[in-house]
């Protein structure tokens, strides 16, 4: 070079070797052969409802009536036909005799029903509504 002494460094690189060692799952396809489960469920139906009226104020619920069911049927399935009760609900109407039209029927609340006696007069609004069609 130019005669000027210079200092030059060069890396000397070493290699090494590292040795890991972990754990992994190793899992393979295969079927399960799980049990399986099959189940019904039995739930009550609604099959009829039990009117009951009067023309008192005594209020009354219905009775169930009897199912007939066949012997083979019985045999096969035991519980097959079983009733119960279900909800209770209750509707007080008032007959109307109006002069010049039918009879009509009026939903009422219970303890404006009860205050009633057969004859008692009473206000109500009714509306008219007519249609008229164009020939």
């Amino acid at each position: 070079g130019n005669g000027q002494f210079e200092t030059r460094s060069v890396p000397k690189y070493k290699t090494e070797t590292y040795t890991e060692t972990y754990q992994s799952p190793v899992y393979r396809d295969e079927p399960v052969y799980a049990t399986r489960y099959y189940y019904d469920i039995d739930r009550w139906k609604v099959v009829s409802h039990v009117k009951t009226s009067a023309d008192d104020h005594e209020p009354k619920w219905g009775t169930l009536p009897k199912k007939v069911i066949s012997e083979p049927e019985k045999i096969r399935n035991p519980e097959y036909g079983y009733q119960r009760e279900g909800e209770h609900t209750e509707s007080y109407y008032l007959k109307i005799k109006r002069k010049r039209a039918k009879e009509k029927e009026l939903k009422y609340d219970y303890n404006k029903w009860s205050k009633l006696k057969e004859g008692d007069s009473i206000t109500y609004k009714e509306r008219l509504f007519y249609l008229i069609f164009g020939l």
